[in-house]
């Protein structure tokens, strides 16, 4: 076994390291004192993460294991604590890729995997079903609204649904969406919007509309458009995907003459239909959709939500494959539509990944977010400048706060503070947000705080939530240390070790002439190796190929009667010792030429010219292996600088504390 660790290692390890990442109390205050090096504590519970990671699961622990690895151990401890004595984790390039592994490693630590779980779950089963719903929508005035001016809004929308409640046959839903609704695409129909079902709208409006009964008006719900009252309609089984083909004739309806003369287009493809005529000559005849009519009509498999609610509903509503539909119209013209498969919801593990990355993307991931900014928050102690965000309201003007003021006010304020004595202050924000204000010379306060302040806060909330991450989970902190030790000794091996030995042109000479005997050919045999893609070639070669045993013509010669128009057969010589090529081995190594055989798509053979006897290898012969020698005897000769030169000891009773584990 070897214990060295260096960045791609690194990077493995980390990929590998799958396990719980719940935050824990530090074992390393719980765990008795391993090995000490001077002054430096290392603790049991450090080593046996690291033997238990780089050992078979479930093997019991013995002394002989223990033995081997706490060797292995104590002299990558020991290069480690060389590399700290040296400040090489105080050098810029150290500090920067220190940084970057830091924050990729962060990232999935960060994730509340229970929270995406229960989210994952709740998509899935929600999926199992559509809604039909009718909304009532009270818009915002603006896209930016403080939540004190919201209230008037929700208590607008309260009343609009007591209204209904106290007397819904006089005062029905339907009648309050068209005296108040503010969705113009709705209003006429009773704000009835259709079949839908999970991750197609805004999660809190598909929350209160998945947890309202059939015939019920949910409470006012808020959304980026402002508040909404919700009736659920319907509910039916998850209707999933539909693939169809189409035949269109396209006729806008706002053209009266091309609607009359589609739709007796449309007749006449849909009367060849009904007389047993094939679908895709019909199509080709008649159909305006230019990207499908070669394709018979057929359109990409899609979901409710994804086609106009008329065509949605003649797709869906067609019972068995193969059946086709009457012509109907939509806003864009004349259809029929032909059902080619259906496809329901899968089960949950087969559609598990591809829906987590959906959820992944959806805007409603942010809530999981922002509750892990206001654990950081919690945790740390937060507290918010209140007075400082007051004076900001006091600065408005009926135009906005001038920017002016803004970099008037002292940068030096904090926004936050934790109790740790963090803080990030208005000169941090301005400095990163500045460019992005309003060009006008004003910004409304909402506009400063909520679209630009807030958002930087829990940004910084964030960074300090992963910057602190190794003091509150041990786990992590562990991890960290593995490559941060990593990176110091891929540096200081690399000094020492490799690049040393590959640049000691006068060290390796000498090291070659000192172990001359190690470095020996074996037996060799000199073979020739004939390549060809033609058959009849590789034949007619193979037949006279004796010559070049008998000396008559040389490998080069002998090509050359077969490459006179084109390049057919060419060769190669090996020198090759045993258990270097097993067919050559199994020739005997005596003089002759080998069968024909395929390798991928050549014909090949053998031609064993000659034995060699055993010798020395020179230099440049055995550069490679001298090299690689003379690393570990560098290395070898460093760690036992490194045993003399530092104070170091193994308690081995808490070391065999391990066995049988």
């Amino acid at each position: 076994m070897r214990y060295v660790l260096h960045r791609s290692v690194a990077l493995l390890a980390c990929i590998l390291y799958v396990t719980d990442k719940s935050p824990r109390v530090s074992a390393q205050a719980q765990s008795p004192v391993l090995l000490t090096i001077n002054d430096q504590k290392i603790t049991l519970s450090e080593f046996e993460a690291i033997f238990r990671k780089n050992s078979p699961k479930d093997k019991k622990i013995t002394k002989q294991d223990l033995d081997e690895y706490i060797d292995l151990f104590v002299n990558y401890k020991l290069k480690v604590r060389q590399a700290l004595d040296l400040k090489m984790d105080t050098a810029a390039s150290f500090r920067n890729e220190f940084a970057g592994y830091k924050k990729q490693l962060a990232a999935p630590y960060m994730k509340d995997k229970n929270a995406e779980e229960r989210m994952l779950r709740e998509a899935y089963e929600r999926n199992k079903y559509d809604l039909r719903v009718a909304h009532l929508l009270l818009k915002f005035p603006s896209d930016c609204q403080l939540p004190e001016d919201t209230l008037a809004l929700y208590n607008k929308a309260l009343e609009i649904r007591r209204k209904i409640l106290k007397n819904p046959k006089k005062y029905p839903f339907e009648k309050a969406v068209q005296e108040h609704s503010q969705d113009e695409n709705t209003k006429n129909k009773g704000g009835d919007l259709g079949w839908f079902t999970a991750l197609l709208w805004a999660y809190s409006f598909e929350s209160a509309a998945y947890s309202t009964p059939v015939g019920q008006i949910s409470m006012p719900v808020r959304t980026n458009f402002g508040y909404h009252l919700i009736k659920v309609l319907d509910k039916r089984p998850g209707v999933g995907e539909v693939k169809v083909a189409h035949i269109f004739v396209q006729a806008p309806q706002n053209d009266t003459a091309l609607v009359r003369k589609g739709k007796l287009r449309i007749d006449s493809a849909y009367a060849m239909l009904q007389s047993g005529a094939e679908w895709a000559d019909v199509v080709k005849r008649y159909s305006d959709d230019r990207q499908s009519v070669n394709n018979g009509g057929e359109l990409p498999p899609f979901g409710i939500q994804k086609m106009v609610q008329e065509f949605e509903d003649q797709a869906f509503g067609l019972k068995n494959i193969g059946d086709v539909s009457a012509p109907f119209q939509t806003r864009y013209g004349w259809h029929i539509v032909k059902l080619l498969d259906r496809r329901t919801l899968p089960p949950f593990d087969v559609v598990r990944d591809a829906m987590m990355k959906q959820i992944q993307r959806n805007p409603r991931y942010k809530l999981i977010t922002e509750n892990q900014v206001e654990a950081i928050k919690k945790s740390a102690g937060y507290k918010e400048n209140s007075a400082f965000f007051n004076h900001l309201r006091t600065l408005a003007t009926e135009k906005g706060i001038p920017l002016e003021k803004l970099d008037s006010l002292d940068a030096s304020t904090p926004l936050f503070t934790m109790s740790d004595g963090f803080k990030v202050t208005f000169g941090d924000f301005l400095k990163s947000y500045r460019s992005r204000l309003a060009r006008s010379g004003f910004i409304t306060y909402c506009q400063l705080v909520e679209k630009n302040i807030k958002p930087f806060l829990m940004q910084k909330v964030q960074e300090y939530g992963e910057e602190n991450l190794d003091k509150k989970n041990e786990e992590f902190r562990m991890l960290l240390n593995e490559y941060r030790e990593g990176i110091l000794l891929f540096e200081l091996m690399d000094k020492k070790v490799w690049s040393k030995a590959l640049n000691d042109s006068i060290g390796l000479k000498q090291y070659y002439q000192q172990h001359k005997d190690k470095y020996q050919w074996g037996e060799r045999v000199e073979v020739l190796r004939f390549i060809t893609a033609d058959e009849e070639v590789a034949r007619k070669s193979h037949d006279e190929a004796g010559a070049i045993l008998k000396g008559s013509l040389t490998a080069e010669n002998f090509i050359e009667k077969f490459n006179r128009e084109k390049t057919m057969l060419t060769f190669t010589t090996e020198l090759l010792e045993k258990g270097d090529n097993p067919t050559v081995d199994s020739l005997g190594w005596t003089p002759q030429v080998g069968p024909i055989f395929r390798n991928r798509d050549n014909y090949n053979y053998f031609v064993i010219v000659r034995t060699l006897p055993p010798r020395p290898k020179d230099f440049k012969e055995a550069k490679g292996q001298v090299i690689s020698d003379y690393q570990q005897e560098l290395e070898r000769r460093w760690i036992a600088e490194l045993r003399s030169q530092y104070d170091w000891k193994v308690n081995k009773d808490v070391l065999y504390s391990l066995i049988g584990k």
